[in-house]
């Protein structure tokens, strides 16, 4: 029995104790903090610049950029014409990386900054690790060529160009960027195309319209007439071997040995798809990582409905027996949802 005297006093409600600094997360050296945040994936960096100003300045600072450069992560920057807008607007579309995508909730179409706003959409907008180039003219000849930095998101200007192009064509082979057309009439047969090496930063006219391919086994340069590239919307090279989609919709590679074209292997479902859905339309096809990107949108003919979809297929490539090259579709799904009154004008592949 317990007397008056010794009654217990009342439970106090236990307090934590107060957070050691040394524990907590800003005590870290700044050195260990950028190490950390670089080894992050880039698509959390929008969620993490909310946390708080310290980390948005973080993630904006060139300290983590340089911290990045042995980690490299592969985006889409997609150009949209949105509604009671004058200019387009550039996002960036992470899409998750070694998995294979199940729904669309994780991707995000992320608005990049402002700086972009005079980057434009044409196809003479190329990419090359973190920087797109936008070469020339759109509305007049011009010569100029500026590059944007992804990771920074600022200007610099690079060398011009040796003729003045309006909407001219532009690809890129290893390091080099081809230009093609967008001259005056008169200058067509001399000044068609030039080829500018990003290593040495130089332009140089390319005669009689040929271009240089990688011949894979050898190793060495040979010359290819650029008009066997022309007629196709899309192409692209995965181990110096060219590919393309033809007008017909099949896919073909070009055999240096032989040299003429021979069809991919087993993308027949793709083709067959792509050829006879009406409600489908090919956007982009870019270079992701060494495998191909295809993205293109999907909509309704009747009916009503205020979005449509954005769907992608990456595709692996590989030697076969006999010669032959076939694709693999590794997965095909929907990225992304948007309204029906913004239209997809062009997307580029970037290493950030």
């Amino acid at each position: 029995m317990i007397s008056g005297g010794e009654v217990e006093p009342p439970h106090k409600k236990k307090t934590p104790p107060p957070c050691d600094e040394s524990s907590s997360f800003s005590s870290l050296p700044y050195e260990l903090i950028v190490e950390c945040f670089a080894r992050i994936s880039k698509s959390y960096y929008r969620s993490l610049s909310r946390v708080s100003k310290t980390f948005h300045s973080l993630l904006s600072s060139p300290e983590l950029y340089a911290g990045r450069s042995e980690t490299t992560e592969i985006c889409l920057y997609i150009c949209l014409r949105l509604p009671k807008r004058t200019g387009p607007r550039w996002f960036s579309l992470w899409i998750k990386p070694k998995t294979q995508p199940t729904n669309s909730s994780g991707n995000f179409l992320v608005p990049i900054s402002s700086c972009s706003d005079s980057l434009p959409a044409s196809k003479s907008t190329v990419a090359i690790g973190s920087d797109i180039y936008a070469i020339g003219g759109t509305v007049g000849p011009s010569s100029a060529v500026r590059i944007f930095d992804c990771r920074r998101h600022t200007w610099r200007d690079a060398p011009n160009m040796t003729v003045a192009r309006s909407n001219a064509m532009a690809y890129v082979l290893g390091d080099k960027i081809y230009v093609m057309g967008g001259c005056h009439e008169s200058d067509k047969s001399k000044n068609w195309s030039e080829v500018f090496d990003t290593k040495t930063q130089t332009w140089r006219l390319i005669a009689n319209h040929d271009a240089e391919t990688k011949e894979p086994k050898e190793g060495t340069w040979n010359v290819m007439d650029m008009r066997r590239i022309v007629w196709c919307q899309w192409w692209w090279v995965i181990d110096n071997v060219m590919y393309c989609r033809s007008g017909s919709g099949f896919f073909v590679w070009y055999d240096s040995v032989r040299e003429r074209w021979r069809y991919v292997q087993g993308l027949d479902i793709l083709v067959t798809y792509m050829n006879c859905n009406k409600s489908c339309r090919m956007i982009e096809i870019v270079n992701f990582g060494g495998k191909i990107l295809f993205m293109w949108e999907l909509f309704k003919l009747f009916g009503r409905c205020p979005n449509k979809q954005i769907c992608c297929a990456m595709v692996a490539f590989e030697k076969l027996d006999g010669g032959k090259i076939g694709g693999k579709i590794e997965w095909c799904h929907v990225v992304h949802t948007l309204p029906n009154s913004y239209k997809v004008l062009r997307c580029l592949a970037i290493s950030v």
